[in-house]
């Protein structure tokens, strides 16, 4: 119940979190060995949650794509499209 609403408020949505303390549990489990006691338990499931949560979002940034109207040629000299309203920052890793 703590990890659900963990999740929960970081994700913001049911579906998510449910599909995050999913995810934490699966790794729990594969991992028992990690965990030595109950303090440590509730601890590591919340740093796993956390990094899981962080990694779904640099996973979803990296796919984003944008529509072709927003998307400009290259340019000799730096102006801004006109087409481009938003400043987009892409993140690599």
């Amino acid at each position: 119940e703590r990890t659900y609403a963990y999740c929960y408020r970081l994700s913001g949505r049911r579906s998510d979190a449910e599909d995050l303390c999913q995810q934490v549990f699966v790794a729990a489990i594969k991992n028992l060995g990690q965990i030595r006691s109950l303090e440590s338990a509730q601890a590591w499931l919340a740093t796993t949650a956390r990094r899981l949560y962080w990694h779904s979002l640099k996973e979803s940034a990296r796919h984003k794509t944008l529509p072709n109207s927003q998307v400009c040629e290259p340019e000799t000299h730096y102006e801004p499209c006109e087409n481009n309203l938003e400043r987009v920052d892409w993140v690599h890793h």
